[in-house]
């Protein structure tokens, strides 16, 4: 995950052109996001960054909001394209895989497009209930792999202590943004934020007690 790509959902779209069509879109669309921000973020501008007529787009996104939710799946089907298989992996133990997508989550915040991306969608988000939805459905699904991981890491854990758990790592990874994300003046430290927070968060994931979750003594 080098920068943020994209994986349109295409099932229902027969030819080659239209997916085509459909990809070229939410390329137009992400870039517009992530250079111009949600303010410049509508139909007239991406069917002018891709060359398209606007009918061509509206056919497919008949507004701004199913244009938004079809790139932000597109975006997490990347994700989830790469999670699913590191943890299909035969060769690593679960607590290799948490360490290996904590590195890549972290590892990520050092592209320009995903510094700026997901940052822009949790402003949005503050002013936009339909944004703030989708924002946890997409996170939500992201949590998933590490639940899993967090089952079979610390097995005594109940379900609603994983989940809790899961939160918490996904908080802390996404927190280093306005640090060591691209552009930001820690930005060189992140080889280093990204072994720090391998190592401590798989620590804490191995340690912790549904106990400690809950504040009990």
């Amino acid at each position: 995950m080098r920068s943020l790509r994209i994986s349109p959902d295409c099932k229902d779209v027969a030819s080659p052109k239209g997916r085509q069509t459909i990809l070229k879109i939410l390329t137009a669309a992400r870039d517009i996001f992530i250079e111009n921000g949600y303010s410049e973020f509508n139909l007239k501008k991406v069917s002018e960054k891709c060359g398209l007529a606007r009918g061509n787009v509206t056919y497919y996104f008949p507004n701004r909001d199913a244009l938004l939710q079809a790139l932000l799946w597109s975006v997490i089907s990347e994700y989830t394209w790469d999670f699913d298989h590191i943890m299909a992996r035969t060769d690593a133990s679960a607590e290799e895989k948490f360490v290996i997508i904590v590195r890549r989550i972290t590892e990520a915040l050092g592209t320009r497009e995903t510094a700026m991306f997901f940052p822009e969608l949790w402003a949005l988000a503050n002013h936009s209930d339909y944004a703030a939805t989708e924002m946890e459905r997409l996170y939500s699904l992201a949590r998933t792999y590490l639940v899993d991981l967090i089952a079979e890491i610390n097995p005594g854990l109940k379900p609603a202590d994983r989940e809790a758990v899961a939160l918490f790592v996904s908080a802390a990874l996404e927190g280093q943004t306005p640090f060591v994300g691209y552009g930001r003046i820690h930005r060189k430290r992140l080889p280093q934020i990204t072994n720090i927070a391998a190592s401590a968060l798989l620590e804490t994931v191995r340690s912790i007690s549904g106990a400690d979750v809950r504040g009990k003594p």
